[in-house]
């Protein structure tokens, strides 16, 4: 296949043209997303039930509906939320599971359910979990005189960037909401005998458009339609309510006026009035595309705003990304001067012009492959690409590199293209399918931790398979037609330079040393590596499951008594917002939110009592105060913060990771289980090693319980949903139907006016219309009194379940110590007989990830060896390659416990299981490039010297190559190539200096270590296949049955690189 491929040059020629081109158009058109699409069924299942209770909404709603749906096929787990007229249940699928099969598989069965549910309950919401459900850019609008001199250019621009390509929807938040209010006089209504009902219908009757058919005749048809919507709020005056004998106007029963309605939130911008408008864009569209177009939108728009207005953008995902890309790029581009620096070095310029084609030509071949599959460019893509660039030269290198010893021999160009090139390409091939099956298990790790990390060898894969593609094909092409071999350029590959000359004799010399006394050499090499494992548990930090990064954006949850205002919430929340400017933080800017909060899916809860001040810290290098530290200043100021509880919560990039500490109550009564969460956060806060200690669990709210007795209600006519229908409307109104105007709907509410609306005694008096018109007073058929019932019921599993959680502080080193202590006191808790306290589902996360982790390496372990018995078709010398994998592990632990750092399970976890295929890689050239010497006829103990002597320099500069390119990364030092400035300090090398760290010190120790430990074991292999043999009376010394002349080739090539001159000829 070499030869043809070096035959039809030009048509390889032709090829890496049109690899330039696809890869350049794949890399502009591939979307850029700050973190991998995770495409994980989950499904959300929301129930509307306007006005009932949460306990109520559990038993008639979540707990019918959670039964039909348990069992299905693929299910993983059932989580829901009951709470005042809302039921939300959340159902996770297995990831083998496609998203459209689990969203049909729920439909159905709450369709089944439906039957089961009150008959005026709204219609189930199925939804998947989808990116676009998230917004990726906010900009808020805030103006001095408040949000109503604003309201309608908000408005207009909404609709502008609605039109923008690739947008999906365009919310708008804390913007000033008009309705047409009719608001009735109870009394009134008794006194002609009249409902909410019967005004209700008269409304809809007249403000409605009803088609009038086609009237035809021969010269044309027309269309007829009858128009009866009311265009002017002041003529629902004019409707006439009739009821029997009783005609009288809407004016004569109370106001109809369109104003303002009541407030739900209260939304501010550094202070001021805001409103925000939430971007959310189409699946599969260019981020920074969509968000660069809504940019310039809002500029156009810009005039149409009153003098004085702020512009913020709040969020601007787009700016991520750039900042996350040029970060990436920076450290790829410094990681290439390194690699082709280092290259430079031992090949020489042209030489290492060919060994550098495989880092452009596997990039552009990976951006199209990395199209094909519908892979976007985000955070984890663009570090596998720095961490393969390394590794991309590492076939080129050796490639290269034989081709030219073969030239030297005196070959034509051509001819020693084909024997270097087809000498190595069996362990080139072997070495980069080890590592490509290293990365494979990675793919497979489970739940949300696995759809986000699954990209990284992903892409590692199709850049390795690139790379070998670009060291068989193009480098062996370009080196037939272009290679130079000036006497100059042989003694730059042969000889090196002065230093590399002695070190190489030094190395020889020791390596002699070292054959003569392997079993000593063996063992000295395993206990150095096995000192490190036990040095790592000496003096080795605790180990942590995720990176601790620096958070982008604190959030404050202030939570107030159940039950509390709106306006008092809105008057703590202010408090905050006072304070903020005296603590020490680098603050970009500060949004906050008082009220209602939303399940993300359009259903609003109210949630009067709770209020989010959420800070955004300036960006990583523009930060004085560290954000961990910014929080922690936040918390000092806020102690015994009075009239409410706040809370705190931490922001940055990467899945969700679950908590160290976690805990799940579960239980009958939702009330003692509270109490237990409570007990079990006291513990919580008695460790000062703990921060964000928090629970879900939410107390008791006031409540007016209306209790019917149903007996009483059946002997007037009356059923539950009657009684419940117009206590609803007259408290909370009932939407009659829409007022059009300027291309903007309002709802139309009736309603009772507001001082019969927020009364006990009017509660009592409310009738409801029994058999033959017969007015009943609620009072007669219920009872009304005052309670105390819970705000929002949890479960999990089909059963109640609160969480308590709590997190590390950073630099905390006695984790085990804390966590053992923390267990034995909430074990020894005194609970009810039918409670228990267990593990939470945060702690579950990070245990399923690393459970999966050892079994991946094990795996890993697994199908290298595999890969290895078809190459060498040996028991034996897989296993001399395979104690690299031992030594990189030991390399790792022992630069963790002396550099101190601290072993980062997810990342640094995936660097041991990269490091199985990549530390491999060395030995299999050693172990390979012996056998073909000993089967060209020299003898085993020269072969492997001469193997050793002879390999050392591709061994270490694929070694110091793959290093060289995680450098930039681990130290967080880079060259910036926009600013032409040096960067130090990164997020993102925050994010990935764990894996980079345990990949640099694992493979540098087992560089070293393999270059003595391999022919060490190859020896007592030869050995004892000499002893064998003598015992069987034959010999393996010099048993060599290749041609003599490829024997002395083999002998004068060592014989130059030995003595430092040019190869004789033969």
């Amino acid at each position: 296949m070499i030869k043809l491929f070096i035959k039809k040059h030009n048509a390889v020629f032709i090829a890496c043209a049109l690899i330039i081109v696809v890869g350049v158009m794949a890399y502009i058109r591939l979307p850029r997303e700050s973190t991998p699409e995770i495409k994980q069924p989950w499904i959300f299942v929301t129930t509307v039930y306007p006005g009932v209770s949460a306990r109520d909404i559990e038993s008639l709603l979540t707990i019918p509906i959670e039964e039909e749906i348990d069992g299905l096929e693929g299910l993983s787990k059932i989580t829901s939320s009951s709470a005042q007229s809302v039921s939300s249940i959340f159902v996770e699928f297995t990831a083998d599971t496609q998203v459209e099969t689990a969203l049909r598989r729920v439909k159905e069965r709450v369709d089944v359910a439906r039957a089961d549910l009150p008959e005026d309950t709204e219609e189930p919401q199925v939804r998947e979990l989808n990116s676009s459900d998230w917004p990726v850019f906010i900009v808020a609008l805030s103006h001095a005189e408040g949000s109503g001199v604003i309201d309608r250019p908000a408005r207009e621009l909404r609709d502008r960037l609605k039109r923008v390509a690739g947008v999906l929807d365009v919310t708008m938040a804390g913007n000033l909401t008009r309705e047409v209010a009719v608001e009735l006089d109870p009394l009134k209504l008794r006194h002609y005998g009249l409902t909410l009902d019967d005004v209700a219908g008269a409304i809809r009757a007249e403000n409605a458009n009803i088609p009038g058919g086609t009237l035809k005749n021969p010269a044309k048809n027309y269309a007829l339609a009858v128009t009866g919507e009311i265009t002017d709020p002041a003529l629902f005056q004019d409707i006439v309510i009739r009821s029997g004998s009783v005609k009288i106007r809407l004016a004569d029963l109370g106001t109809v006026a369109f104003q303002t309605a009541d407030p739900q939130t209260y939304s501010r911008l550094n202070g001021q009035p805001a409103i925000s408008l939430e971007v959310k864009k189409r699946t599969g569209q260019n981020l920074i595309q969509v968000v660069d177009a809504a940019k310039k939108e809002i500029e156009r728009s810009r005039a149409a705003f009153p003098a004085g207005t702020q512009i913020t953008y709040s969020y601007d995902g787009s700016k991520e990304i750039k900042d996350m890309i040029s970060d990436l790029e920076n450290n790829m581009f410094s990681g290439f001067l390194l690699v082709l620096a280092v290259t430079l070095l031992f090949l020489g310029l042209r030489n290492s012009f060919f060994v550098s084609l495989a880092i452009p030509f596997s990039m552009l071949m990976s951006f199209f492959v990395l199209q094909l599959l519908g892979v976007t460019l985000n955070m984890i893509v663009l570090f596998s690409l720095i961490m393969a660039l390394g590794m991309l030269v590492d076939n080129g290198i050796v490639i290269v590199e034989n081709i030219f010893r073969h030239a030297s021999m005196g070959k034509p160009r051509q001819q020693a293209a084909i024997d270097g090139a087809s000498e190595v390409a069996g362990p080139i091939i072997s070495s980069t399918i080890t590592t490509v099956v290293a990365f494979f298990p990675i793919i497979f790790m489970p739940g949300i931790m696995g759809q986000f990390m699954k990209y990284l060898p992903i892409t590692v894969i199709v850049v390795l398979t690139s790379s070998l593609v670009v060291a068989v094909a193009i480098n062996p092409t370009f080196c037939a037609q272009f290679m130079g071999t000036s006497a100059r350029a042989q003694r730059k590959i042969l000889e090196g330079s002065a230093g590399f000359v002695r070190f190489q004799k030094w190395y020889e010399k020791r390596l002699r040393w070292v054959l003569k006394r392997p079993g000593l050499a063996t063992l000295a090499t395993l206990g150095v590596a096995l000192a490190g494992f036990l040095l790592y548990g000496v003096l080795g930090k605790e180990p942590i499951f995720f990176p601790s990064l620096d958070p982008s954006t604190a959030v404050i949850n202030l939570e107030a008594r159940q039950g509390t205002p709106l306006e008092e919430t809105d008057r703590y929340v202010r408090r905050i917002e006072q304070i903020l400017p005296a603590v020490q933080a680098s603050v970009k800017h500060v949004q906050v939110t008082t009220g209602a909060s939303s399940d993300g899916f359009g259903i609003g809860q109210e949630e009067y009592h709770k209020g989010t001040v959420r800070i955004e810290f300036k960006p990583y290098l523009q930060r004085e105060v560290s954000g961990v530290q910014a929080t922690e200043n936040l918390k000092k100021a806020l102690e015994d913060f009075p009239g409410a509880e706040v809370g705190f919560q931490e922001l940055d990039m990467g899945p969700p990771q679950g908590h160290p500490v976690s805990y799940q109550i579960t239980g009958s009564d939702y009330q003692v289980m509270g109490d237990i969460s409570e007990q079990v956060l006291r513990i919580l806060e008695d460790y000062p090693e703990l921060k964000l200690i928090n629970s879900d669990y939410e107390p008791a709210r006031p409540e007016v319980a209306v209790e019917i007795d149903r007996q009483k209600a059946a002997y007037y006519g009356l059923s539950t949903v009657q009684i419940a229908s117009v206590i609803r409307n007259s408290i909370s109104g009932a939407t009659v139907g829409s007022f059009r105007q300027d291309s903007e709907e309002y709802d139309i509410v009736v309603r009772y006016q507001d001082e019969y609306r927020d009364s006990l005694n009017h509660l009592s008096s409310l009738q409801v219309t029994g058999d033959n018109n017969e007015r009943i007073p609620i009072q007669a058929v219920a009872e009304i009194r005052y309670r105390s019932a819970v705000g929002v019921i949890k479960r999990s599993g089909l059963q109640r379940a609160i969480e308590v959680w709590a997190d590390f502080k950073p630099g905390v080193q006695n984790k085990a110590e804390v966590k053992a202590a923390i267990a034995g006191r909430v074990g020894g808790l005194s609970l009810p007989a039918g409670y228990a306290v267990g593990t939470g589902e945060g702690l579950q996360i990070q245990q399923e990830s690393t459970d999966f982790l050892v079994q991946a390496f094990l795996i890993a372990l697994f199908l290298i060896f595999a890969v290895l018995i078809v190459q060498f078709n040996s028991f034996v010398d897989p296993f001399i390659i395979l104690i690299s994998v031992f030594l990189s592990m030991g390399g790792v632990f022992l630069g963790y416990a002396l550099s101190g750092m601290e072993f980062v399970i997810i990342m640094s976890g995936i660097g041991c299981i990269a490091l199985a295929g990549v530390a491999v890689n060395n030995c299999i050239v050693l172990v390979d490039y012996t056998n073909l010497l000993i089967r060209q006829g020299g003898p085993w103990r020269e072969a492997v010297v001469q193997a050793g002597k002879i390999r050392l320099r591709p061994v270490l500069l694929t070694a110091i190559t793959t290093v060289l390119g995680l450098v930039p990364m681990a130290l967080g030092v880079s060259f910036d190539v926009h600013t032409f400035t040096v960067q130090v300090g990164s997020e993102q090398s925050e994010f990935w200096k764990a894996f980079a760290w345990a990949m640099i010190f694992g493979l540098s120790f087992a560089t070293v270590s393999t270059l003595v430990i391999v022919p060490a074991l190859l020896t007592v292999k030869f050995r004892f296949k000499d002893w064998w043999a003598q015992k069987r009376g034959k010999s393996t010394e010099g048993n060599g049955h290749g041609a003599r002349r490829q024997q002395e080739e083999i002998i004068a090539v060592a014989e130059a690189v030995a003595g430092g001159r040019p190869p004789r000829r033969v």
